[in-house]
């Protein structure tokens, strides 16, 4: 190059390059599963109960494979929970159901035993004990295979799946014969606070303690619905941070009226 080139001025037709970082924001239903005893079990039963009960979605909601899925955390050499989520936009709502239907997850786990090829399913499942399961005529794999517990999107686990693993089917049976229940609020309902003793009357799920989220401003917070709601003023005034939340905030003016908003109602499952 000549002397000066670097001096000379931008050609007027070329579009000088740009840095682009690109930022990607998204939000997903998702269920975090703490197993008791969940930091002594080994690789195998962990990994093998994450699938197993990932099928059983599956299979009990109808889903096509994908729609959700399900990651160890913290990391997948150090499996000490199961992060479930709804990989699919928009999402189906089976994880709400899952917390919120009190039968819902010993039918998943059952569902999920039948899909590992096992039979005696009763006897089993009442004494939570494995040796009393039996294989199906049909079972033809050893460890797992693509009929049961393996697929395109559990690859990376294929060698840790075991179906056989008797902690893994011992975990499973005790779901199977399990009931949800919440857990008593460390913080009971006020008579002082009119909006805590208006849900109650209203029969919604129990609010969150009072808590910081979006400024301390709305008085009620569903944070397992994504779901907030609060006098006009304050639903304005916490848009913006719930919209980067996750949340859809309702408008409640009264907390004396006689019924819930119907759009409250419908967003935490219940009858106005």
């Amino acid at each position: 190059p000549e002397d000066g080139d670097d001096d000379a001025p931008p050609d007027p037709d070329k579009t000088p390059p740009q840095r682009v970082v690109p930022i990607v924001q998204d939000t997903k239903n998702a269920a975090l599963l703490r197993l008791v005893g969940g930091e002594t079990l080994a690789p195998v039963t962990m990994a093998t109960v994450q699938h197993a009960l990932s099928r059983g979605v599956d299979l009990v909601f109808q889903l096509e494979q994908g729609e959700t899925l399900a990651e160890p955390v913290p990391e997948r050499e150090n499996r000490r929970a199961i992060l479930a989520f709804e990989a699919t936009e928009g999402g189906a709502g089976v994880l709400t159901r899952l917390i919120g239907d009190p039968a819902a997850i010993a039918r998943v786990a059952r569902t999920a035993l039948d899909l590992m090829h096992y039979r005696n399913l009763d006897a089993a499942i009442a004494a939570a004990d494995p040796a009393l399961l039996e294989n199906t005529d049909e079972a033809s794999c050893v460890l797992g295979c693509y009929r049961c517990l393996l697929s395109y999107y559990n690859q990376p686990d294929h060698d840790v799946i075991d179906r056989t693993d008797a902690a893994a089917l011992t975990v499973l049976l005790r779901l199977a014969r399990s009931t949800v229940v919440a857990r008593a609020d460390d913080h009971p309902d006020s008579e002082d606070d009119p909006w805590r003793a208006a849900a109650k009357r209203w029969h919604l799920p129990r609010p969150d303690a009072a808590s910081a989220a979006f400024g301390g401003a709305l008085p009620l917070i569903w944070s397992t619905f994504y779901v907030a709601a609060g006098p006009d003023a304050a639903v304005q005034a916490a848009q913006s941070a719930a919209d980067g939340a996750g949340f859809m905030l309702i408008i409640v003016d009264d907390p004396a009226a006689p019924n819930a908003p119907a759009q409250l109602a419908a967003a935490l499952g219940t009858t106005p």
